[in-house]
């Protein structure tokens, strides 16, 4: 009986090994299974962070563009005297004359404190004088006894346009006149008529020394 092959054993020893390849190949794909689900979340996850840092990107540079909207805006207003509330001025208007160092901008005054500014010229040829429009701030009162003025801050200071509101007539309405104006006053030529004066008459006195 020795040595006699027994096919249960031999079949038995067939399906451990059988069970043992399935086991390791089972467990073999199970690990390549983690593996792929590991990757694409890893892929997944790197797209992810690519468009938030692409959304970020654009986040800051949707930030700066609208602040240096702001800042453009805020200029605009400051020195163009731009409202994006409504009209805050209205205009008046004044004839001189000579309206010799004004320029648009220059600032109108009452009582030393401004106003408003000068908007705009328009010479008329026919009358021989120049329309200034003063752009005043609402609020501001000029009646129709009002006197408007060519001024100078200081003895060589930029010109301005000084306004004595008046008070015992009618409140002037937007887009009316200031009658009784006063053109700027040439110190140039005063003191060369002045000096050329004093000159003739010490030539004047001279002569009558002279004679």
């Amino acid at each position: 009986m020795q040595g006699r092959f027994n096919p249960n054993v031999a079949q038995a020893a067939g399906d451990l090994h059988r069970a043992v390849n399935k086991a390791y190949h089972d467990n073999l794909e199970e690990k390549r299974r983690r593996v792929e689900v590991s990757f694409a979340r890893f892929q997944l996850g790197t797209e992810r962070w690519r468009e938030m840092k692409k959304y970020s990107h654009e986040t800051v540079v949707g930030i700066f563009v609208a602040l240096g909207l702001v800042v453009v805006g805020y200029m605009t207003v400051k020195l163009g005297n731009v409202s994006f509330l409504g009209n805050d001025t209205y205009s008046l208007y004044a004839e001189f004359d000579s309206v010799s160092g004004l320029r648009m901008g220059n600032p109108v005054e009452i009582f030393g404190m401004e106003v408003g500014q000068i908007d705009s010229f328009r010479m008329d040829q026919e009358n021989q004088f120049v329309v200034v429009e003063l752009r005043l701030n609402n609020g501001v009162e000029v009646y129709d006894d009002a006197i408007a003025s060519i001024k100078t801050a200081g003895l060589i200071g930029d010109k301005y346009v000084g306004i004595d509101p008046g008070g015992s007539g009618e409140i002037l309405e937007p887009e009316d006149t200031i009658l009784d104006t006063q053109s700027p006053i040439d110190l140039a030529e005063i003191i060369g008529k002045y000096a050329f004066g004093d000159v003739k008459k010490n030539g004047e006195q001279t002569k009558g020394e002279e004679e």
